[in-house]
């Protein structure tokens, strides 16, 4: 969030969870479109995104993170 601000993009944070517990950790939205990203420290577990959410929302990415790519994922600019 502090990265987006510091370069001036507007990107809006969100959370998604259904009522059957299916869940997404971490949404942004710029321009229309949707970045998900699923966390897990453990990179053995097994990781995948919710169908439900992909089909309903289309994002452009979607993104593990894990012990092994997290700081990727915070320098990413």
């Amino acid at each position: 969030m502090k990265m987006n601000g510091y370069s001036n993009k507007i990107m809006f944070s969100y959370y998604w969870r259904t009522y059957q517990q299916q869940e997404i950790d971490l949404i942004e939205e710029s321009n229309g479109k949707f970045y998900a990203f699923e966390c897990k420290w453990n990179s053995a577990k097994k990781n995948k995104f919710s169908k439900t959410f992909s089909e309903n929302y289309n994002p452009k990415e979607m993104n593990i993170v894990n012990a092994e790519n997290f700081t990727n994922f915070l320098l990413k600019s």
